[in-house]
């Protein structure tokens, strides 16, 4: 899947009319989003998406629900940032049964568990097949740590060829280079 990305820090009132200017309605039920990232020892992939480096990596499993009980059907997801697009490798798997050396098959790369993030999505999209979501109660903890809570409020804009001129000019103060994996090793690791 290529697409390209952008995000903004948008409150509901802002969300709201944006979605109207763009003629957007709900594509998708709202749903809880759960992801554990993995890291290598170094945190390299954190440091890759600090520096800009493309091509870049991140390495998730992720699942949907109001539970942080990893069900036996989840997926690997490899999210790869280009110069000018992104790509997501997904890889069902099955009968889940530990975290460690889940994505070394595929990659080659002994990745271990770093955090675990979720949040509250909602999905929209337009007849331009432009598609929109908006992230909010964002947690993430180490793994079986307290919550802290993340930045809030995550408006992003999913679309294809190169139509973000328009999102900027309308929203320029608000665009972002967020990464909610990136702010949770800041606090959670202090790495930053």
């Amino acid at each position: 899947m290529i697409r390209q990305e952008q995000k903004f820090f948008l409150n509901p009132e802002e969300r709201s009319y944006f979605l109207s200017y763009f003629n957007a309605f709900m594509h998708y039920p709202p749903r809880r989003v759960n992801s554990i990232y993995f890291d290598d020892s170094n945190f390299n992939s954190y440091k890759d998406s600090e520096e800009g480096t493309v091509p870049r990596k991140k390495y998730r499993l992720r699942w949907y629900g109001n539970t942080m009980n990893i069900p036996k059907e989840a997926a690997l997801e490899i999210k790869t940032t280009h110069a000018k697009y992104k790509t997501k490798e997904v890889f069902k798997i099955k009968n889940f049964k530990k975290l460690d050396g889940l994505f070394f098959k595929i990659t080659k790369k002994q990745l271990h568990p770093v955090c675990s993030i979720s949040y509250d999505r909602l999905y929209y999209i337009n007849r331009d097949n432009i598609r929109f979501t908006y992230d909010t109660n964002i947690t993430s903890n180490k793994l079986g740590n307290n919550k802290i809570a993340l930045q809030n409020n995550i408006f992003e804009i999913k679309f294809n060829g190169d139509d973000k001129c328009e999102f900027t000019s309308l929203l320029g103060d608000a665009n972002t280079r967020y990464s909610k994996y990136n702010e949770a090793m800041d606090i959670l690791y202090n790495v930053g």
